[in-house]
């Protein structure tokens, strides 16, 4: 990949773009990009067990740098003891590893993963997501949740059926399944969470449908509802959330309207999104676009 910058300022607020939109042909490195931003952030403060460092140095180079500026809301910058609310960090990738050139406060900012509002986090939604079929199911908690949050096996969604029999089942969690309802309608016209008299998982509608389970559901049906369910139990308050290639799933004419509804499940989130839709550049302020050359 050339090397590259990106302006990801509302020039308005001087804050962080609200929606960001990478774009070009295929094979142009829009994947890439954004798996850059997820491997700088790795090595800085990783939710994983080790910061996926291989495969960033071009042939014969010495180094790569991915250099990233972070806004700060007020209590972020108390949190780091940051004294403004723009920090910067330095990432270089070389043969013998990487490291990240960053406050200790800021590692530690990074480095947070709860489910909870007031905490921001990064969250990568890749191209390949899909509802695994059924079987073993990840756990709920934010401690299993952070290991494959920003990884790209598709299992990292398995925990989907467990979390919508809580939501039906569950009366001591009452914020759950009015997050999940929420979630649901900004994401999808069409798909409904309902409660079954005798199975717990057969609890979802699609268009006035009798209820059925999450493998019963149609391709964009069960993308709409992993989305969905991963905003209800991560949390997107805050957040950075990376999206690769939402034609994959979504008609072209509705992807303006799904794309709103992501920025619609929490406050103070950031979407940066890579995809050749014609339609989802459309209305955008060319400052918030930035389009990759062809494939070398």
């Amino acid at each position: 990949m050339p090397d590259l910058t990106l302006d990801l300022t509302d020039p308005q607020t001087g804050g962080a773009r609200e929606l960001f939109v990478v774009t070009g042909p295929a094979g142009s490195g829009k994947t890439r990009l954004l798996e850059a931003i997820v491997a700088a952030k790795e090595v800085i403060a990783p939710y994983g067990l080790f910061a996926p460092v291989e495969g960033w140095l071009a042939e014969d180079a010495a180094e790569a740098v991915v250099e990233l500026d972070f806004a700060l809301d007020a209590d972020e910058q108390s949190f780091c003891e940051s004294e403004g609310a723009d920090v910067k960090a330095r990432v270089v990738f070389a043969p013998e590893g990487a490291d990240a050139e960053v406050s200790e406060g800021v590692r530690e900012l990074l480095g947070r993963y709860e489910h909870d509002a007031r905490v921001g986090k990064m969250d990568y939604l890749p191209a390949n997501r899909a509802l695994p079929p059924p079987g073993d199911a990840h756990g709920l908690s934010a401690m299993e949740q952070r290991l494959s949050r920003l990884g790209r096996d598709p299992d990292k969604y398995s925990f989907v059926p467990r979390l919508l029999v809580q939501a039906a089942t569950d009366p001591s969690d009452t914020e759950l399944r009015p997050r999940l309802e929420s979630a649901l309608a900004s994401v999808s016209r069409e798909l409904r969470f309902v409660v079954h008299p005798s199975d717990p998982l057969r609890c979802l509608s699609y268009a006035g449908s009798e209820p059925v389970a999450p493998s019963e559901l149609g391709t964009t049906a069960a993308h709409a509802l992993l989305v969905a369910a991963t905003a209800a139990l991560v949390r997107y308050d805050r957040s950075i959330v990376l999206l690769d290639r939402p034609e994959c799933a979504v008609e072209e004419r509705s992807l303006g309207a799904f794309v709103r509804g992501l920025l619609a499940l929490a406050p103070d989130v950031q979407l940066i999104v890579a995809s050749s839709s014609p339609s989802l550049k459309a209305g955008l302020d060319g400052r918030a676009i930035h389009t990759l050359g062809a494939a070398a």
